[in-house]
């Protein structure tokens, strides 16, 4: 079923975008459960970060979200699917984006 949970945390490609964005910055990630609900991962996967770094985490979350849900509206509507490494370049254009648009603790969690 496509429902929000599996196309944002639970599908294979889905996962491989977090493991590739969120362990790039240098954060802990996994995923212990194959049904887990997005809310649910995203609630232990910031306590698994530092205090310094949560701030950081949450602004890499959304953007994060919003790259996968605009690959799934590519694909879905433009039949134009990104290979992984495709999107992650994209994530890390829209991160240098961000970053220079103010996002100082994404910013912090880029550069350690």
């Amino acid at each position: 079923d496509e429902t929000s949970d599996h196309i944002l945390v639970q599908c294979a490609f889905a996962k491989a975008v977090w493991w590739e964005a969120v362990s790039g910055m240098g954060c802990n990630c996994s995923f212990s459960s194959v049904n887990t609900s997005l809310q649910n991962w995203r609630v232990k996967l910031r306590r698994q970060q530092s205090r310094e770094r949560r701030k950081g985490l949450d602004t890499l979350f959304m953007l994060t979200i919003w790259s996968i849900w605009e690959e799934r509206n590519a694909r879905l509507f433009n039949q134009s699917p990104s290979t992984l490494q495709e999107l992650m370049q994209r994530i890390g254009s829209d991160t240098d984006l961000w970053v220079v648009a103010g996002a100082r603790r994404l910013g912090c969690l880029k550069q350690e």
